[in-house]
């Protein structure tokens, strides 16, 4: 997906409007402001910016003064889209747009479960907006085991494009 448009809203929500869809959508997040490095957490699959994770390392941050964002994916948490509807180059886009429009500076990304893919996914887009990156149970490349293989090569390679 590439994005037409991005507008930032400062109730915690980011709206983009898609080449594929042409329809305005919101990815919703929370973002304080700190010392840089700041810190962006990757949620694992069918989680949301609310988990224990997210919400320990918010503390975290608060008390050493860094920068923080948590988000949800698209079909997640309270953004807009459904979980079926959802992909991994999705869920890195949304990441994508958080890091490009929310973000300042150098970024350590956390990333949990599925998190650790999109993580990895992430850093190589945007070698230099990171200095570092934290796995926690990073579960990378982990659909490969779950696609049947009745989907055929190349709907399979549709899905990871």
């Amino acid at each position: 997906m590439s994005t037409k448009q991005v507008a930032i809203n400062t109730k915690g929500k980011i709206a983009y409007t898609s080449d594929t869809n042409n329809k305005k959508e919101y990815i919703h997040y929370k973002h304080f402001s700190g010392k840089s490095p700041g810190i962006i957490f990757l949620s694992g699959y069918m989680s949301d910016m609310e988990g224990n994770k997210a919400l320990a390392l918010e503390n975290l941050c608060k008390e050493l003064g860094h920068s923080y964002i948590r988000f949800d994916y698209r079909g997640h948490g309270i953004s807009d889209g459904t979980l079926v509807d959802g992909s991994i180059s999705n869920w890195t886009q949304d990441a994508l747009i958080i890091l490009d429009n929310i973000a300042k500076g150098q970024q350590i990304l956390v990333g949990s479960s599925m998190g650790g893919w999109i993580m990895m996914l992430v850093s190589l887009k945007r070698k230099e907006r990171i200095s570092g990156l934290i796995g926690i149970a990073s579960a990378p490349d982990f659909t490969e085991d779950l696609l049947p293989l009745q989907l055929g090569k190349d709907k399979i390679e549709e899905i990871y494009s």
